[in-house]
This record gives structure tokens, C-alpha cells and sequence, in this order.
């Protein structure tokens, strides 16, 4: 089945059912047309049939000399009676039509007579009763007019026709502009609305009529959306503060036991998992509190926000992994500025240094560029790692989604790192994505 858009099937349905109603039209006009002209066709040989019997009647003349004068020329006359047969001059020659082809558009071509009509004639029979004696009159005429001024109506048809069809096709488009116009307008409002302003409505303009109940019931839908995620961020940031304050407890009390000096080495193992675990769960319960905060609250993007001393800042705070990796860190900066909010700018390019450095192999390299290009500002962080397929790349800022199970144990984390850097990037207006870089590297591009 082939598919069309609406707006091509509103114009197919137009432009079908017009030219059907033309070709309907054209076709009725063209046999009445057709039929009248044979009505004139019959009544001139009526004419000229009366013509002649009041001439046969009235006139002491043979019936060969009347049907030599020149009104009779035009015509093929074969008057049978008195046991003789006359004709006009038009019709010497030419055999007799039979009786069953009367009153019939025919061909007369008569190959072994001398003579051969090849036009088409209408015929008309009829018995005569003159000076007491019946006379057999049988008229024809030729239709070469009819069919000339029936081939001009059908001439002028088709051009009628091809410039309805125009038209009506340029309708069927204005047509289909303006009953889809509110539903484009529906879509272009759908689509603006997201995950961070559920808050907008589609304007309603309150025409009664199915668009007007379809623009009610997506708003609706907008606002079961809107209180869905509002729920969902409340339980998400009250979860997360709720278990802080427990957490906290038992850090302190696992640090308290790994400064006693009688634990066995069993006993320290058990409290150094404790403890590990429990700084991946802070750091999980940070991350959430952090996507809860960036979802929900009104965030002031009016700082004016420098990005160098923000990068110098954190490579100085992963000194230590970098060190332990053996990293080789190359920068280049220009003077850049942006406007936005420096505490989530900050986060968002911590995080992104953070996994360049964990996620690196031994003895790799991490460079890290800015720039200025067409009134944005780029940050460029490019790594050496572990070879990442196109599917993974393309899903590395879903929430949750980490690219190996065994990787995400040894390396810890939740997979929240990207997803907050993509929704500080899309809160500021601007974009992120992630490249490969190289053969076994790879780039992520941040523009604000």
C-alpha cells in the first residue's frame, strides 16, 4: 500500500472526484451537443424532403429535372415510385443504401462502383404519397460539418478541461494548506515542549471542532506529564536527602573501626568494602540530588563564566589519578567567556576530565581545547581508552547506561556522569556530543 501524507491525499481526493465531475460534465454536454446537431441534420433533410414533394406536386417538370436543380446537389436523393428510380446528381452512381441502414452513421466506400463517397452521411427514409401515388424518398446528408464543429467541442473540452484540473489542483493545495495549517501548528508546539518546560500549553483557539478537542486532550496529557515528572523528581530528591543522613552514620562509624588497632586483616578487608561501597552510593545519592536540582529548580544563568582556571582547577584535583596513570595532559586554551551558571558549567566539565581520567588506559593521553567559533564557546576533551563500538557511543549520555557490566564494577559509578553534563548542556541552550578520536580514542564536544 502506498503511503501518502494527509495533505497529498486531501489534494489526490480533490483533484479525483473534479476530474470525475468534469469528465461527467464534459461527456453529458458532448452527447447533447452531439445529439442536437443530428436533430438540425434531420430536420434540413425534412426541409429539403418537403421541399421536394411541393415541387414534385406543383410542377409540371419531370422528377429528373427537379432533382438536377442545384438545392438538391448537396444531398443524396433516391426517389423510388412509379416503377423507376431517380436520384440527384450527388447520389448517380452510388448503390442504394438498404432499408437497415438507415438513419445510420456510415462510410459509403463502394470499391466496384465508379464512383466513391468517402464521407460519413445521415439517412432518413421515407414513403411519400404524391398525385396519388406512392413515391419512397430516401435522403441523406453529410455530417463533415458536424464532425468538424463535434472535433471543436471536443478540442475545446480537453483544454476547458486541463485548466479546470489546473485549478482545482492549485485549490485542492490551498485547501489542504488550510485544514492542515492547525495540525502543522500542533506539531511545531508538541515539539517544543519537553522534559524541562512542561509547563507550556498549546494555544487553544477555542474553535469547537476536532482540532479544538485534539489540542484539549494533548494538553491534558502534557499536564498528567508535567505532575508525573514532578513526582518522580520530588521522590528522586527526597530519597536522596532522606539517605544521606544514614549514610553519613555509618561513614563515620566504618572510619571510627578502621582507626581501632585490633582489627585482623579479615576484619579490615570487611570495613574497606564497607567503605568503598558506601562512597559509591554518595556518590550516586550527589548525582541524583545534582539531576533533581538542574530538573527542577529555576536555575540563574547570568554569570559571567571563565573556562580556563575552572579546567586548571580540576586537572590540579585529579593530579593524583592522572599521576597513577601516567597521563600525558596537553591544553590548549583561548580567552573564552560564556554567561550561564558556574556551578553547574563547573560540574558538567568535571565530569566529562573525570572520566578521561578514569576510563584511560596506562600510559595514555587526555587534550583538552577551547575556542571561540561563531559567537559559541567549544571545549574539546579527547582521551585514549578501551575501544567503544557505535552503539555504545551513541547511548553514553542515557542514564543508567554503561558500556560494560565488568568495566562498571571495576570502575565504579552509576552511569549519571553524561546525563548530568547533557542537562546542564541542553539548561544553558547548547549542544554535547561524543566522537571517536583516532583509531582507539574518543572526543566529546561541548557548545554553549
Amino acid at each position: 500500500m502506498i503511503r501518502m501524507k494527509i495533505r497529498n491525499r486531501i489534494i489526490s481526493y480533490v483533484f479525483a472526484s473534479c476530474a470525475v465531475v468534469v469528465a461527467i460534465f464534459s461527456f453529458t454536454v458532448y452527447y447533447e451537443m452531439r445529439e442536437l446537431l443530428m436533430m438540425n441534420l434531420d430536420s434540413e433533410i425534412r426541409h429539403i424532403r418537403n421541399t421536394l414533394q411541393d415541387e414534385i406536386e406543383s410542377s409540371d417538370r419531370s422528377l429528373a429535372d427537379i432533382l438536377s436543380d442545384d438545392e438538391y446537389s448537396y444531398f443524396l436523393i433516391w426517389v423510388d415510385g412509379g416503377g423507376s428510380v431517380q436520384v440527384s446528381p450527388a447520389a448517380a452512381g452510388v448503390e442504394k443504401p438498404s432499408s437497415e441502414k438507415t438513419r445510420f452513421l456510415k462510410k459509403m466506400v463502394f470499391n466496384n462502383n465508379p464512383k466513391v463517397i468517402s464521407e460519413y452521411y445521415r439517412f432518413n427514409r421515407k414513403v411519400l404519397s404524391i398525385k396519388g401515388a406512392d413515391y419512397e424518398v430516401l435522403t441523406g446528408i453529410p455530417i463533415k460539418k458536424i464532425e468538424e464543429e463535434l472535433g471543436e467541442i471536443i478540442r475545446t473540452f480537453f483544454i476547458a478541461a486541463f485548466l479546470s484540473l489546473l485549478f482545482i489542483g492549485g485549490a485542492g493545495v490551498l485547501i489542504s494548506n488550510s485544514i492542515l495549517r492547525p495540525v502543522k501548528n500542533i506539531i511545531k508546539s508538541s515539539n517544543i515542549i519537553n522534559s524541562k518546560n512542561l509547563s507550556l500549553r498549546i494555544d487553544n483557539p477555542d474553535t469547537n471542532d476536532e482540532i479544538d478537542e485534539l489540542i484539549t486532550t494533548l494538553n491534558k496529557l502534557f499536564e498528567r506529564l508535567e505532575r508525573a515528572f514532578e513526582m518522580q523528581s520530588e521522590f528522586i530528591a527526597n530519597i536522596s536527602h532522606e539517605i544521606k543522613t544514614p549514610l553519613a552514620v555509618i561513614g563515620v562509624l566504618t572510619d571510627e573501626e578502621l582507626q581501632s588497632e585490633s582489627l585482623t586483616d579479615g576484619e579490615l578487608e570487611y570495613l574497606n568494602k564497607i567503605n568503598y561501597n558506601l562512597s559509591r552510593i554518595n556518590k550516586l545519592t550527589r548525582d541524583l540530588i545534582n539531576l533533581s536540582y538542574i530538573e527542577t529548580k529555576d536555575v540563574e544563568l547570568s554569570e559571567k563564566v571563565d573556562f580556563v582556571p575552572a579546567i586548571n582547577e580540576i586537572l590540579d584535583n585529579f593530579s593524583e589519578m592522572i599521576a597513577d596513570k601516567n597521563l600525558n595532559i596537553s591544553c590548549s586554551f583561548e580567552d573564552v567567556l560564556i554567561t550561564g551558571n558556574s556551578r553547574l558549567i563547573y560540574s558538567a566539565i568535571s565530569n566529562l576530565i573525570h572520566n578521561a581520567v578514569k576510563y584511560n588506559v596506562r600510559d595514555g593521553y587526555i587534550d583538552i581545547r577551547t575556542k571561540a567559533s561563531g559567537g559559541k564557546v567549544e571545549f574539546v576533551i579527547s582521551n585514549s581508552c578501551v575501544h567503544v563500538s557505535d552503539e555504545n557511543i551513541n547511548r553514553l549520555f542515557d542514564r543508567f547506561y554503561r558500556v560494560e557490566k565488568s568495566r562498571s564494577r571495576e570502575y565504579g559509578g552509576a552511569g549519571l556522569g553524561l546525563s548530568i553534563v547533557k542537562e546542564i548542556v541542553l539548561r544553558h541552550g547548547g549542544t554535547v556530543y561524543a566522537d571517536r578520536h583516532g583509531d582507539t580514542g574518543i572526543s566529546f564536544t561541548l557548545i554553549l
